[in-house]
């Protein structure tokens, strides 16, 4: 413990260089991999609703809403009737 509060080392702010040196391809990777993963659930379960796969991939129902609509738009799963009564269908 410092004798006085103000004895801090010089250079407590420092950041390393690299700090930000993340692939560019990070996001892409992760979404396309949680996209296969809801695919698989789907498959799994096809009455599975978006809350669950929200829960089970430990992101918000948003992200999955999201990524639903990515994977509609790439012919990948259709919903068959409602959202609360209905079902999903992957396209092969």
């Amino acid at each position: 413990v410092p004798d006085n509060i103000f004895d801090v080392p010089d250079n407590i702010f420092d950041v390393p260089d690299n700090i930000f040196d993340v692939p560019d391809n990070v996001p892409d990777n992760v979404t396309e991999q949680r996209l296969k993963i809801i695919v698989e659930l789907i498959s799994q379960n096809s009455k599975i609703l978006l809350n669950e796969i929200a829960d089970k991939l430990k992101v918000s129902k948003r992200t999955i809403r999201r990524d639903i609509e990515k994977l509609k738009i790439q012919n990948k799963i259709i919903r068959i009737g409602s959202e609360k009564s209905g079902h999903w269908q992957i396209i092969e």
